[in-house]
């Protein structure tokens, strides 16, 4: 098996390489952070992992059966609460996770 500097390391695992930016997806997406916050919106990620979320709300009550998941693919359910909040960035650490929302749904 061959041998690594570490630079070559860091290459190959991309430490070496900020990530670009990703074009604002045309879909909302929820994005899950630390300490209880949900958010929704359309998101962009920056180079330092970031997420900036645009026309954003947090989601204040899910209003589902069957959690995050029912959420994001079916839209807000009747007992869904939406708080509008402008633009929001969650740094990189503050990241749980991402679900794209169905684009039907979420208009």
């Amino acid at each position: 098996m061959p041998e690594l500097t570490m630079r070559e390391l860091r290459e190959l695992i991309g430490g070496g390489v900020p990530p670009t930016p990703t074009a604002c997806s045309e879909r909302r997406e929820i994005v899950i952070a630390d300490r209880g916050w949900v958010f929704v919106g359309y998101v962009t990620m920056q180079h330092d992992g970031a997420a900036e979320i645009r026309d954003a709300s947090t989601v204040r009550v899910w209003g589902t059966v069957r959690g995050l998941g029912q959420l994001a693919l079916e839209g807000p359910q009747v007992g869904t609460k939406l708080d509008p909040c402008g633009s929001v960035t969650v740094p990189s650490s503050a990241i749980v996770a991402r679900m794209v929302c169905a684009i039907d749904k979420w208009r």
